[in-house]
């Protein structure tokens, strides 16, 4: 079994906040430290060489990511480019 440890550090931190319930990284290094741990769906593809994408809660995450995208041209709007 492999456990991974996730840090926010982007614009959404969302996995982070699903994970462990907030989105401040002191607490969720705590977490990590104490060996709190939740399930998620991970998936990855891979040739016989390597990993080639690696990808976590695709369906929940990939419509976020789809409206990230769209909104880049207006990133100089801050966090009120996502409303």
């Amino acid at each position: 079994m492999i456990f991974l440890g996730i840090i926010p550090a982007g614009s959404t931190d969302t996995i982070a906040y699903c994970l462990h319930g907030t989105t401040d990284i002191k607490t969720c290094i705590i977490h990590i430290v104490l060996g709190q741990t939740t399930g998620l769906d991970i998936s990855s593809i891979s040739n016989d060489k390597e990993i080639l994408k690696f990808y976590a809660s695709v369906v929940a995450y990939g419509y976020l990511g789809d409206i990230a995208y769209e909104n880049d041209a207006y990133r100089f709007l801050g966090p009120r480019r996502y409303e």
